[in-house]
């Protein structure tokens, strides 16, 4: 099982309008896949422009240690509230001495000399194909499979910082300003309800093709302005 948490913190999300800050974190032994939905609905539960990140742990988590410092916190703390369990569970998980593994992870916070970086780790004993590198909302990231003195490539990479046990952020969105999505339900009632007052399929496809390229057209107006608008649909023909 591996630590999740999705997160909106403020350095992202200055200048967004009625933004606040927004966590949660959970244990899971699903893939990255299965936990899209999840993750969409937490975007798309923030306001407009928003940017939202979200985060696993680069190591799996022990079940059975994590088990024992819960026993332990419970039986000293007996008055625990039990709707914080969740949370609590998690926290513990992530734990270093709950780590199941012993990756590190190196947040490499530059565009430059990344391949020089990778075959500095090599000369540290590393093969090519144990090292992973990642995208990050802003630079990237570098798993290990193990630790090592890490002293020497450290000095090296003023801009690389050594995080250990630590989250890789492998998806991130922001909650768009045109949303468009309709859940299949409220769809299909819509769609009934067309049929019911005398509508057809063909005609029920063609206003739908209307609004949704209405809705487009105003969102590249509001965005572009008229003008700007005109001049990109020229351009388009």
């Amino acid at each position: 099982m591996k630590g999740v948490f999705f997160v909106s913190r403020n350095k992202d999300n200055k200048d967004v309008k009625d933004f606040k800050q927004r966590k949660i974190s959970f244990l899971t032994d699903k893939s990255l896949d299965e936990l899209k939905e999840k993750f969409d609905y937490f975007v798309n539960s923030g306001v407009k422009g928003e940017l939202s990140r979200f985060y696993i742990s680069v190591n799996e988590r022990n079940n059975e240690s994590t088990i024992k410092d819960l026993q332990h916190y419970l039986l000293d703390c007996p008055t625990f509230s039990v709707t914080k369990l969740e949370n609590k569970v998690t926290s513990l998980a992530m734990q270093p001495q709950n780590a199941a593994e012993h990756k590190w992870l190196f947040d490499y916070d530059s565009s430059e000399d990344l391949d020089h970086f990778v075959e500095d780790l090599i000369l540290e004993g590393f093969k090519e194909n144990e090292i992973e590198i990642h995208k990050t909302v802003h630079n990237y990231a570098v798993i290990v499979p193990h630790g090592f003195d890490s002293r020497r490539i450290l000095a090296k990479y003023k801009d690389c910082e050594l995080k250990r046990d630590a989250s890789l952020c492998v998806s991130w969105k922001v909650k768009s300003e045109m949303n468009l999505e309709i859940d299949n339900q409220t769809f299909m009632s819509v769609y009934h309800e067309y049929l019911a007052q005398g509508g057809t399929e063909k005609d029920f496809k063609e206003k739908l093709a209307t609004y949704i390229n209405q809705a487009i057209s105003d969102e590249f107006e509001r965005v572009l302005g008229r003008r700007k608008l005109s001049e990109f649909l020229k351009g388009v023909k």
